[in-house]
């Protein structure tokens, strides 16, 4: 069956599972993430490209960084704080 493909007679799409195994997120992964969309100026201006970006961590791909800012939206500062600029020093320092 192809992606888009219906079961017959049921009108509802197969369930196709990914190749890629299914990313777990630590409480250490997830503070990296909150203190990246701080950094980026909050839930409203950060975007999962540049998220992606600032993390910088092997394996992470965009598809993870969308699907948990989907879930977190309602907990992340929507605006920027003296102290998530701090945060990002540290973050940027990290991997640099």
């Amino acid at each position: 069956m192809t992606k888009n493909s219906r079961r017959p007679g049921t009108g509802v799409r197969s369930y196709n599972k990914s190749d890629l195994p299914r990313l777990r997120w630590t409480p250490e992964l997830h503070h990296q993430f909150v203190q990246a969309v701080d950094c980026l100026g909050g839930k409203y201006k950060a975007t999962p490209k540049r998220i992606l970006q600032m993390m910088s961590v092997k394996g992470l791909r965009i598809s993870h960084i969308k699907s948990h800012l989907q879930r977190q939206e309602p907990f992340l500062s929507p605006f920027f704080t003296f102290r998530s600029s701090i945060y990002a020093k540290d973050l940027h320092s990290l991997h640099n």
